[in-house]
């Protein structure tokens, strides 16, 4: 899927644009090999598991330290998706 596609879809859901661009670079593979290994050991059991949303590093201490929050703050009020996070399946 192209960076357009990727864009369109976390600013419907809501997403900071640093989250938007720093998973735009997982998935084109613009990440070394020794940065996918500690990104993902740093998920593991986080709060956000499941969601759909990966927090970038910036982001990632406040989601950690409070999802509710940061869900409230950073995602809530920027959401043009009709259901509420984290819902966003389109069903």
């Amino acid at each position: 899927m192209s960076d357009c596609h990727w864009t369109a879809m976390g600013r419907l859901f809501g997403y900071p644009e640093c989250c938007i661009t720093d998973f735009m670079r997982r998935v084109r593979g613009d990440m070394t090999f020794q940065e996918m290994k500690e990104e993902n050991a740093s998920f593991h059991g986080k709060p956000w598991g499941n969601t759909g949303f990966i927090p970038c590093r910036t982001c990632r201490p406040d989601a950690e330290k409070d999802f509710v929050a940061f869900v409230a703050e950073r995602i809530t009020p920027n959401r043009k998706y009709d259901k509420p996070f984290p819902e966003d399946d389109y069903t």
